[in-house]
């Protein structure tokens, strides 16, 4: 009987046994599991951060975490099959854990981001998308992210954010696309996973028979990206850089260079616009428009005759501190004369109906009330309520009104593509409006030539002669500097006008140059022959500065376009790109960084802390943003600015996007990369005032939006004056300024000493 009981516990310590051994082994085979899954990402990180294949295994360090060990559970090394990317799969010699991974191991049930071996003389695969595989078997076709284009090659793109973190970041593998450049060295398209494929700006992917055109089919698109059932976009492309899909067409792929369209009509998917204007300020968000600062002219939408109580100084305005809607007047669409819903809707104040007109464009100034740009191409104005002036656009419909709202333009209704505005702004007396046939015509009263040779009164609009085919049209807004500009389709550049600067200035129309005349109170070409340049670049866009422009070419490279007031002098056309290649301060944010520097997004002119001692000269600052996102340059107010450390932490803390100068004094506003709008800078009502030709600049942005007021001065409206404005912050959001009474020092100003967040902005914003 002991025999028997001896022998009996022998057995089940054997079975004990062989039973642990098995969990063990289940385990081990659970971890290298786990191993080989992370591997299996590090090499997708390292295809898509790298564009290459790994040679060694340790090549994969950087994109695992922190003390991964190579060896596996077993106590041998693991490799991959780095030319067909696999893992080499593990091989036991010991039958018991062989029979342990026959049940664990060979399975797929918890593997994510590999392929368990289809028998033991097969490697583990490492399951990659479309543009791991083919960064995998292309490398020679890719170009590293962070490397400069190159013709008929594929390029990177990532989320700068996301390479930052790789080892922790997964999501780093679903923000990847390749980008395209054709044999001209130009972005043909770009390919997403999750996306499809997007086409560059100027490529048609369909023709209107919705066949593939030409252009497309010569690009000879990899068939790991024209896959059955992909998305293809053709994209009518804005935003400063042009690189913002506006308008989409949609096609899905249902067979071999068979395509169905998904959306056969174009969706206007929006666009976002900011504006700043001295003492106003205004955007535009999903078509409609919002509103802020003096009110004097009804800008905001409140009547401009209105005031208030407890004023502190004579002839004030309010100033309205939040961001207000604008309302406009409901009107019976001109090809829809039957109707008349829209009566109905205007007579019970039902403003914010679904009917309501949505606009694509907007101006906004205390010296010209508010107009927008309906997506009809009407023109509706406001500021009626607020007196007389002959900078007012009053050309509307007068019947029936209500009080402070938009009404329609009584010239511009749509009817026509002539009849039919696309941009608007004006300027002293003068109103330009580009409309649909290529046109800018101008209404008003003429001054300084910005009436471009056109007879311009306020009974007719007269187009400016010479030009024809204009893609946008912009101006510059310092009093002394000024000058309007337009960019036709083509890529040409024309300017025109003439100002006096603060100090004075030999004004003529003409200039000559090598024998030949250029009248600058007409519309003239940028050329060779009136410019500092003898070849001039194809440009995509143009954008007004403090006192110049900024152009950018078919490249994406910055240029700043300026004209003194020297008649002598030709126009000056200056690479950004060479130009801040002299910069070499201490100071990181002015110093040019080749390897960073190399590729610019976004650029403005800025004043150097020298030029703001020298306020009649021209600007000779830069301010920049990288494709690392960093904001560089001109972006101080002087020395202590420049070395104060939480100013300048606070630049690098943020990724940018965009950059905007939009006071000569610096006052500055950016975007950054999750649409937050950051500004500095001094806020007064009047500052440096003392003639009609001086300064009298300022900016105003909604303050209440700031979060920087003091609790017991959280007012919605404010008190303006030629020398006052409401002090609503202390301590270091103050600061003195120069008001218009002889130059006298209030400490009333609202200083934003460090970059701040403007509440409630946070939309793909273009700057006007």
């Amino acid at each position: 009987m002991k025999k028997v009981s001896i022998f009996i516990l022998i057995i089940s310590l054997n079975l004990f046994a062989n039973s642990s051994i098995e969990s063990l082994n289940e385990k081990k085979i659970e971890k290298l599991i786990q191993k080989e899954e992370q591997l299996a990402i590090a090499y997708r990180k390292y295809l898509v951060v790298e564009a290459k294949k790994a040679t060694r295994i340790e090549d994969l360090k950087d994109y695992l975490v922190d003390g991964f060990d190579f060896i596996n559970p077993f106590g041998i090394k693991m490799n991959l099959d780095f030319e067909n990317g696999q893992i080499v799969s593990f091989k036991p010699k010991n039958e018991t854990i062989l029979n342990s991974m026959i049940l664990h191991y060979y399975s797929n049930k918890n593997r994510n981001n590999t392929l368990a071996p289809l028998d033991t003389k097969n490697n583990v695969i490492i399951e990659l998308n479309n543009i791991e595989n083919f960064i995998q078997n292309n490398s020679s076709k890719i170009v590293k992210y962070n490397q400069n284009r190159e013709s008929s090659k594929f390029r990177v793109k990532l989320n700068k954010e996301d390479e930052e973190n790789k080892k922790t970041n997964d999501n780093l593998l679903n923000n990847v696309s390749l980008e395209y450049f054709g044999s001209d060295g130009k972005s043909k398209y770009s390919y997403s996973p999750l996306f499809g494929i997007t086409f560059a700006s100027g490529i048609s992917f369909q023709d209107d028979n919705l066949q593939v055109t030409k252009e497309v089919k010569d690009l000879n698109i990899p068939s790991e990206f024209m896959t059955l059932g992909v998305s293809v976009f053709d994209c009518v492309y804005g935003d400063v850089n042009k690189t913002e899909c506006r308008t989409v067409k949609e096609s899905i792929a249902i067979g071999p260079n068979n395509f169905v369209r998904v959306n056969p009509d174009e969706v206007n998917v929006g666009k976002t616009v900011i504006q700043f204007y001295r003492r106003a300020g205004g955007m535009l968000v999903n078509g409609d428009i919002y509103a802020w600062g003096n009110n004097g002219k009804g800008i905001t939408g409140i009547e401009g005759n209105k005031s208030f109580t407890g004023k502190v100084k004579t002839n004030s305005e309010p100033v309205i501190n939040a961001i207000m809607p604008l309302r406009a007047k409901l009107y019976t669409n001109i090809n829809d004369v039957s109707s008349n819903e829209n009566n109905k809707y205007y007579a019970q104040n039902y403003f914010n109906s679904p009917k309501r007109p949505k606009f694509i464009d907007f101006f906004i100034s205390v010296y010209h009330g508010n107009c927008g740009i309906s997506t009809l191409g009407e023109v509706y104005c406001g500021g009626t309520t607020g007196g007389s002036s002959n900078s007012w656009y009053d050309d509307l419909d007068s019947n029936n009104r209500k009080g402070e709202l938009l009404y329609r333009s009584n010239h511009f209704d749509g009817s026509t593509k002539a009849k039919k505005a696309k941009k608007i702004f004006a300027n002293n007396q003068i109103w330009h409006f580009l409309a649909e046939d290529g046109k800018v015509y101008v209404w008003g009263s003429n001054s300084s030539a910005f009436g471009g040779g056109a007879t311009v009164n306020k009974r007719s609009y007269n187009s400016i002669s010479g030009l024809s085919n204009i893609d946008d049209i912009t101006y510059i807004l310092t009093i002394g500097f000024r000058r309007i500009g337009a960019i036709d389709k083509n890529g040409a550049i024309y300017i025109w006008g003439t100002e006096a600067t603060p100090t004075g200035g030999n004004i003529s129309c003409n200039r000559k140059f090598d024998g030949i005349t250029y009248n600058f109170c007409s519309a003239q070409k940028v050329v060779s022959g009136n410019s500092n340049m003898s070849s001039i670049p194809r440009f995509i866009s143009l954008k007004g500065g403090i006192d110049g422009f900024i152009a950018q070419d078919e490249n994406g490279d910055f240029y700043k376009i300026s004209q003194s007031n020297n008649i002598n002098d030709k126009i000056q056309i200056e690479s950004i790109k060479e130009k801040i290649k002299s910069y070499n301060d201490s100071n990181e944010i002015l110093k040019y960084d080749p390897k960073k520097d190399n590729r610019i997004i976004s650029a403005d002119i800025a004043r150097t802390i020298d030029d703001l001692n020298n306020p009649s000269r021209f600007s000779s600052g830069v301010v920049w943003v990288n494709e690392h996102n960093e904001l560089k340059g001109d972006i101080f107010f002087n020395n202590t600015h420049k070395n104060d450390k939480h100013f300048n932490e606070s630049i690098k803390k943020i990724k940018w996007t965009q950059v905007k100068v939009i006071q000569e004094e610096n006052g500055i506003c950016g975007i950054d990369v999750n649409h937050q709008m950051y500004c500095w800078g001094i806020q007064a009502y009047y500052r440096n005032s003392s003639g009609s030709t001086s300064w009298g600049n300022t900016y105003m942005i909604p303050v209440f939006n700031t979060n920087l007021y003091d609790l017991n001065k959280d007012f919605l409206v404010l008190e303006g004056a030629s020398d006052y404005l409401t002090a609503i912050s202390s301590g270091e959001w103050v600061d003195n300024v120069k008001g218009a009474d002889g130059g006298k020092e209030h400490k009333d100003a609202f200083f934003m000493k460090y970059p701040t967040y403007i509440g409630g902005f946070n939309y793909e914003y273009e700057f006007k």
